[in-house]
């Protein structure tokens, strides 16, 4: 008797590809997220130390690709609570009539020598790429694992 040798399908080679394509989009969102929620100001709350920011220097840069022109000031962040002035520190935004001696509203994150005003929304476009990332991992891997296909009618 002749017995046929099973060669494997190249199905589950694909099936296999698509699951490590889904885990890898999926890692790849959480982290983004994770990210997100740690370092930027959002809905979810305010990282960094509150305080303010006296002005030393400011310099406009010209706008970009339709984007409005910036502003970048230097200065001396103080914390709102205990702790040591931090010099050398910048904040970014918008033009507007900042000058030396200035007082600003700023939070300031650990270890970072970049402050940020609240609600600026920067939050917005890394968090949606993350809930793409998460939509084509899901995707992906429901490929893989054969959810996605399409069941027979039982009458």
């Amino acid at each position: 008797m002749i017995r046929a040798r099973r060669v494997p399908s190249r199905s589950g080679a694909r099936r296999g590809a698509a699951v490590a394509l889904g885990a890898a989009l999926l890692t790849a969102a959480a982290l983004l997220g994770a990210w997100t929620v740690r370092s930027m100001d959002g809905p979810w709350g305010s990282p960094g130390r509150p305080g303010t920011l006296i002005v030393e220097r400011c310099t406009a840069g010209p706008p970009a690709g339709g984007t409005p022109p910036t502003m970048r000031c230097v200065g001396t962040f103080t914390p709102d609570r205990s702790g040591p002035a931090v010099p050398g520190v910048s904040l970014s935004g918008p033009v507007r009539p900042w000058s030396a001696g200035d007082i600003r509203r700023a939070r300031l994150p650990e270890g970072s020598r970049r402050a940020y005003t609240g609600g600026s929304g920067d939050w917005m476009v890394p968090l949606g790429f993350a809930a793409v990332l998460l939509l084509a991992g899901v995707t992906a891997t429901g490929t893989g694992l054969g959810l996605w296909r399409g069941r027979p009618d039982v009458r």
